[in-house]
């Protein structure tokens, strides 16, 4: 069944956001978000291990600089338009038909300019190939463009699991292709078409289930409605998902140091989804129905930064310590080069991680204009120091980056304590714990190998992985017992009695 207005204007009770039952929604959103992220990741790193044992630093490069193009002109196009349905409380056809059109329009203009422009483009970045990879790849514009709308209805109403099965499929059929290929010997195009079969699957299957049409309910004041949040959500597009990093690395400093740096942004990109990558679709629609309960938006926040705290901590900690034997080890030597990029993007991810869920809180609780100037001070400062320290090498500007995000990042700490009346006590307490049980499980693994000298590099691997799992959640039980049961609780009983109810929009 379709659901439409029944005349413009008036908004039907299915578009509204969740008035009961958000908890029950957002702990059964966090479920499905881990299955979706989890099957992702472990297929992704999968196809990413076996593409990288074959695929050189350069040829890395070269699909990282054509990613980086396509994704530049998908945050200038206004499919962040989808993101002003979700957090705006009101919405009905003439929002969804407007946004749609909008989107799809501009999508097309970009891939044109695209297509028949990749053989300039080529020549102006230094890597021809870009010529032939650029025209398959932006078909992903049209793909995130038509996708917009339907994932923002399908968000909106909390309806999780259908995401996470879109995300299976489209994982799925994406590790497929790639995999053929690559076993074919085209493990350049299986990178280039994976991402594409991807993207295609997403629309498919989310387009099914937001059970939604198109129509012509044009309006330029429901675009107007959704013109603040969407501008500032296209900028934060710009500034996070634009590769505009990896472009200007490309220029500067070549393919190959390109490669490198692809290699670790992609092995710890696969980490934060496993981690935050949960939480992220869940807190976002949480915060935007919450907008007017200042104590439970509290309360919230303090439950989901414990949770993001006891999945990011250990992920990222573990990796900065496990990655000079895990590296050569599991992706091959070639990659070598690559760990102190590894080890310093680890610590980013860290930060990065608790960050996700302090930018959900100040953008839908009214400040997404604030975040956006700080999200564009961040990557200003980034782009500023890639052009002013390249000469010293790809290792230098990682440096340079990580030393300039953890002198900013407690700005968005103290923004996010005010938004919410939360304490510096009460914000650091929530993060003891697992803190505490990180530090203790990456002490284990950096003495390991001195306890037990000569093993293999797989055995010791293996061996480090089990003694941090070990130790971390020893540790994190004895010191946050009653945070874990609750949320445990939460699950099971929350939300039993009553069923979710919506807010006619």
């Amino acid at each position: 069944m379709t659901h439409r207005d029944t005349g413009s204007g008036t908004a039907t009770a299915e578009l509204g956001h969740l008035s009961q039952g958000r908890t029950r929604a957002s702990v059964s959103g966090v479920f499905w978000s881990f299955v979706q992220v989890g099957f992702g990741t472990v297929l992704a790193a999968v196809v990413f291990a076996i593409v990288s044992r074959v695929l050189s630093p350069e040829d890395f490069g070269a699909v990282s600089m054509a990613t980086a193009i396509v994704l530049i002109a998908s945050a200038i196009a206004p499919i962040a338009f989808g993101e002003a349905l979700i957090q705006r409380e009101e919405i009905d056809s003439r929002h969804l038909d407007s946004a749609f059109w909008f989107t799809t329009v501009f999508c097309l203009a970009f891939y044109a300019v695209l297509a028949f422009g990749a053989p300039l483009i080529g020549r102006l970045v230094g890597a021809g190939s870009i010529a032939v990879i650029l025209p398959v790849l932006a078909l992903r514009l049209i793909f995130e463009g038509l996708l917009a709308v339907p994932f923002a209805l399908v968000t909106r109403r909390m309806q999780f699991r259908y995401i996470a099965f879109r995300t299976i499929i489209a994982n799925g059929l994406g590790a497929v292709v790639c995999l053929l290929l690559a076993f074919q010997g085209f493990a350049l195009w299986a990178l280039v078409l994976q991402q594409l079969t991807t993207s295609l699957a997403n629309l498919v299957v989310t387009a099914i289930a937001a059970q939604w049409r198109p129509g012509v309910a044009l309006s330029l004041s429901a675009l107007r409605d959704l013109r603040y949040f969407g501008l500032y959500a296209m900028g934060n597009r710009m500034m996070n998902q634009a590769r505009i990093d990896q472009f200007l690395m490309g220029l500067v400093l070549g393919p190959a140091a390109l490669g490198l740096y692809f290699f670790a942004q992609k092995l710890t990109e696969m980490l934060r989804n496993l981690t935050v990558g949960m939480f992220s679709p869940v807190s976002n629609v949480l915060f935007a129905s919450l907008q007017s309960d200042v104590e439970k938006r509290r309360i919230a926040f303090t439950k989901a930064l414990f949770a993001v705290g006891a999945f990011n901590l250990p992920v990222f900690g573990g990796l900065i310590a496990l990655a000079p034997t895990a590296v050569p080890t599991v992706f091959g030597s070639q990659w070598t080069e690559a760990i102190p990029a590894v080890q310093a993007l680890a610590v980013m991810g860290i930060l990065g991680g608790i960050g996700t869920l302090q930018a959900a809180v100040i953008r839908n609780l009214g400040e997404s204009g604030w975040w956006f100037w700080f999200q564009t001070g961040l990557r200003l400062t980034e782009f500023a120091l890639i052009l002013a320290v390249f000469p010293l090498g790809l290792n230098a500007v990682i440096a340079a980056s990580l030393i300039r995000m953890v002198l900013i990042w407690p700005l968005s700490v103290r923004k996010t304590r005010v938004m919410l009346d939360l304490e510096r006590g009460a914000y650091l307490t929530t993060l003891a714990a697992p803190a505490a049980a990180t530090v203790a499980a990456i002490a284990g693994v950096l003495a390991f190998p001195a306890l037990v000298p000569g093993l293999s590099a797989k055995t010791l691997l293996a061996s480090q992985l089990a003694l941090g799992l070990v130790l971390y959640t020893v540790v994190l039980f004895a010191g946050a017992r009653p945070q874990i049961t609750e949320i445990l609780n939460i699950a099971r009983t929350r939300g039993k009695s009553a069923g979710p109810k919506r807010v006619s929009a």
